[in-house]
């Protein structure tokens, strides 16, 4: 048979439960409250000074887990950009050893015509 989970939430001022989503502390959006009196009860009970380091604890994770996503867009970018410039530079060689190919069979077929010129030239 199947099992429901049904999530809950604790008012951290009075411990109450609730199935709702509570209301959350504006500042560091990590506590959460039935009602305003007991938001009201929780901040004057030192919420306040905890609410201020629990914001910057939150801002610098955030902070960090952008940075190392930023980080890593930046590694695919440049092995994106590498991988366009090993292209460009496979494509840069293949046309220069066509072109030497070409010059290559140019002077061969120059030095093969001179070569019949000289012997037309000895009979």
């Amino acid at each position: 048979m199947a099992s429901l989970t049904v999530e809950t939430w604790q008012c951290d001022a009075c411990g109450k439960e609730s199935i709702t989503k509570l209301q959350g502390c504006g500042g560091c959006k990590s506590v959460y409250y039935c009602d305003k009196k007991c938001q009201q009860q929780h901040w004057n009970a030192g919420h306040k000074n905890e609410c201020k380091v629990m914001k910057a604890q939150k801002s610098q994770e955030k902070f960090e887990t952008r940075t190392k996503k930023g980080d890593l867009q930046l590694e695919e970018y440049n092995l994106k950009d590498a991988r366009k410039n090993h292209k460009r530079a496979l494509k840069a060689a293949e046309e220069m050893k066509d072109e030497l190919q070409a010059e290559l069979s140019a002077k061969l077929s120059s030095s093969s015509s001179r070569s019949k010129k000289k012997r037309k030239r000895r009979r």
